[in-house]
């Protein structure tokens, strides 16, 4: 049996911030587009392999409520890079960082935590929207995309 607790999302530039304006479902999604490991076929059938750093690059999907704290702080967020880019000149923007924290437990009282640790992370695309005249409850999210360089901790 394995039981799950409240997961905590931090993100952040000089000082983190917790977020906690999540709607229902999935509030976050993880994933790594890239490889750990390049390999070709060479001669004879030999196998080469080197490391990517590439594997190292992911995406947070997060929902958050619309108009909430978490919210508008991500839209300052973004149009902070937004406006220190503008000149093509981001050396005067403070790249995100923060982590993902899972806690799990086997129903023993044993608890580990699985984090995922972000640097240089960026508000990668303005937020996604939905408009629905059914009354779908993800009209009242928004859907912001953070990437970065995603280290595995393992605690």
């Amino acid at each position: 049996m394995i039981l799950s607790s409240v997961d905590v999302i931090e993100l952040g530039q000089q000082t983190s911030r917790l977020l906690i304006n999540f709607g229902d479902g999935d509030i976050g999604h993880l994933t790594f587009p890239g490889k750990h490991t390049r390999s070709v076929v060479g001669k004879d059938g030999t196998a080469i392999t080197s490391r990517d750093q590439a594997g190292r690059w992911g995406e947070l999907v997060l929902r958050l409520l619309k108009g909430s704290s978490d919210d508008i702080w991500m839209t300052g967020i973004l149009n902070q890079y937004l406006l220190t880019t503008q000149g093509s000149n981001p050396v005067g923007f403070y790249a995100l960082s923060g982590s993902i924290t899972k806690y799990l437990s086997d129903g023993q009282a044993n608890v580990s935590i699985v984090s995922y640790a972000l640097s240089s992370g960026t508000v990668s695309k303005s937020p996604e929207m939905v408009v629905n005249v059914n009354g779908d409850t993800n009209q009242n999210l928004a859907i912001w995309t953070v990437e970065g360089l995603i280290d595995i901790v393992q605690g």
